[in-house]
């Protein structure tokens, strides 16, 4: 890759990068993470065939929350509005991460959904 399109960081953040990246759970999670590439591909596709227009997202939540049971997440629930929810504890002292997604798509009922 050419320099021009990589990214640029401050001496600060690369030296950042390169403390983390000594870590060897920092490492690991980075080797897991690339390994399971192809998987989180195929997991996208599978929830974005899933029809779901907008006020209409039911089925494709009950597939996301497979797919979080699946993952090995313990306490997955969906609230009275229909978000699914996804708990999984630490086993530290430290800060509460959040991850959030919009799982309903633009597409009228009926248009086909086929990813290519």
């Amino acid at each position: 890759m050419s320099q021009e399109h990589q990214p640029i960081c401050t001496q600060e953040t690369q030296e950042l990068i390169a403390k983390l990246r000594a870590c060897p759970a920092v490492e690991k999670g980075l080797a897991q993470a690339e390994e399971q590439h192809q998987q989180r591909i195929n997991e996208q596709v599978q929830l974005t065939e899933v029809p779901a227009p907008p006020f209409h997202e039911e089925e494709r939540a009950k597939v996301f929350a497979q797919l979080l049971a699946a993952a090995g997440i313990p306490d997955v629930h969906q609230d009275q509005i229909g978000n699914v929810i996804g708990r999984l504890k630490g086993i530290g002292n430290g800060p509460t991460l959040v991850i959030g997604a919009h799982i309903d798509t633009v597409f009228k009922e009926g248009t086909p959904i086929k990813v290519s």
